[in-house]
């Protein structure tokens, strides 16, 4: 009551258990997804189980869409800092031993403070911690979620173990930062 915000709240059906402790071991990391309440309701019309998990909510929506927006047209200065975000984010998982695993432009969440005309401060935040794992349980793991930022060894997940997948995180942010800089996939 003395300080309202505005929330996000995400509804599914699935089971996101492994998800839900991931955000809790995570909670206010720097860089990364941080959920204020997980709520468990049943349906009434349906009788299916639901989970809410209430974020804060991100203006700009995904990076992806953020990216593809052609009005908005993002300075290099927005853009390094939406790097520097990321790796902020990146170093709040891989400093505790957790690999992300699915760190795609779409598993970026990016709000836009619009405080004047001229002036604007964009903050990027990593989501989607589903397949977050210590990398201590990580061998012959999927890598990647996304083919398009997979790293060669990845091609071979059953070779793949430990830090090997904090290296292929880094291999994912780097096709990132190359389709956001250069607006297209890396060769």
């Amino acid at each position: 009551r003395t300080n309202p915000q505005l929330m996000a709240r995400g509804l599914t059906e699935r089971n996101i258990e492994h998800e839900i402790a991931a955000m809790r071991v995570f909670h206010h990391s720097e860089g990364l997804i941080s959920a204020h309440a997980f709520l468990k309701h049943t349906d009434p019309l349906t009788s299916k189980t639901m989970t809410a998990v209430i974020t804060p909510l991100y203006n700009g929506g995904s990076l992806e869409r953020v990216l593809k927006n052609k009005t908005l047209h993002l300075s290099f200065q927005e853009k390094f800092k939406i790097a520097k975000d990321i790796i902020a984010g990146l170093t709040s998982l891989h400093t505790k031993g957790y690999a992300h695993r699915d760190l795609g432009a779409r598993n970026h969440f990016v709000t836009i403070d619009k405080r004047s005309k001229k002036k604007r401060t964009i903050t990027c935040v990593i989501a989607d911690l589903e397949k977050v794992l210590p990398i201590q349980r990580l061998k012959g793991h999927a890598v990647q979620g996304n083919t398009e930022y997979l790293c060669p060894e990845g091609l071979f997940p059953e070779f793949m173990e430990g830090s090997m997948y904090l290296q292929s995180d880094l291999f994912a942010i780097g096709c990132l930062f190359w389709k956001m800089y250069f607006g297209k996939k890396p060769p």
